[in-house]
């Protein structure tokens, strides 16, 4: 939307959640029934400090702020981050399968002697990934550990808590 230029200098930089430049100038009205005027991201729905309204009646319209954009845009923004998850656990469990990781999980044992090398008392049942760089699977060995079944399951827990 063109604003005239005394508008537009008040308008945001770039909107420090998702980084667009586009703003739209729109009206709140508040409980009290007094309304102010704030730039609005139309992509994530974040909202600037007030702007004046003598400079927001230079404006040829102010829609409403929309209220609900931005629970609209992180439901998104979760949604396609739970997707992206899920790809890559499918891929993780499809490279678990492949003999490229049981040749380097066999590695992983025999250097570290079948013994787990968290609590170096138990047998080691588990390769466990201390590290997926860049998310890639097929990893150096460095970044392999081998653990019992309970160091495992304790590391594990904690690694997917809250993904």
């Amino acid at each position: 939307m063109d604003y005239p230029p005394d508008v537009s200098a008040t308008r945001p930089p770039q909107c420090a959640t998702c980084g667009t430049d586009a703003w739209v100038l729109c009206r709140r009205t508040c409980a009290d029934g007094h309304t102010s005027y704030h730039w609005q991201c139309p992509y994530c729905g974040r909202t600037s400090t007030a702007v004046s309204p003598a400079v927001a009646a230079k404006a040829r319209t102010t829609p409403d702020v929309d209220e609900e954009l931005s629970g609209r845009y992180w439901a998104n923004i979760n949604a396609a981050k739970d997707t992206t998850l899920a790809e890559w656990r499918k891929g993780y469990n499809e490279f678990l399968q492949s003999p490229r990781w049981h040749q380097q999980r066999k590695r992983v044992l025999d250097r570290d002697r079948g013994l787990c090398q968290c609590c170096l008392l138990y047998p080691a049942t588990q390769v466990h990934h201390t590290e997926y760089p860049d998310g890639q699977l097929d990893v150096p060995l460095y970044t392999l550990q081998a653990l019992c079944d309970d160091c495992h399951k304790r590391f594990s827990d904690t690694r997917w808590e809250g993904q």
